[in-house]
């Protein structure tokens, strides 16, 4: 009689097991659904400031002080105390303001939806600003580098 439970204990064990493994594996999107798995590009990011405007591009870095995007092929920095919130295809909003002078909340994984994760090398900025005809990154205001 002891054998008989301890067969249904050893099956119920491997069956927790076998679905655990399972379902470990489906916890991430698919890359289909995730645009900067399928190529070399960062997120396309739209980011609305704090006075309404808007700022779009792709995805550049993200560091403690700003979001950098490359935005109608110019250098563009956001800092982030502009920010309202961002948002991204795939990712939904990365970036929030609970409340109005809250400050921003941001997903810690966004670095990794960006073309340089770890920061753009000063060789590549140079060379971005130099094909955009930029003497320094632009900055996101109402004036310059936004739109509605």
């Amino acid at each position: 009689m002891r054998r008989a439970t301890r067969v249904p204990t050893l099956g119920a064990a491997l069956l927790a097991a076998t679905l655990t493994t399972t379902l470990a594996c489906f916890t991430s999107p698919r890359p289909q659904e995730m645009p900067v798995a399928l190529g070399p590009r960062g997120a396309i990011v739209d980011a609305k400031l704090r006075d309404g405007s808007h700022a779009r591009g792709e995805l550049l870095e993200v560091n403690a002080d700003a979001l950098v995007l490359l935005s109608d092929a110019r250098v563009l920095v956001v800092p982030r105390e502009r920010i309202e919130s961002a948002k991204a295809p795939g990712l939904g909003f990365f970036a929030y303001r609970s409340y109005g002078s809250a400050p921003l909340a941001m997903s810690d994984d966004i670095a990794f939806q960006a073309r340089y994760p770890r920061g753009v090398p000063p060789t590549v900025l140079t060379a971005l600003l130099a094909d955009a005809r930029q003497s320094a990154p632009d900055t996101a205001t109402a004036a310059r580098g936004t739109r509605p």
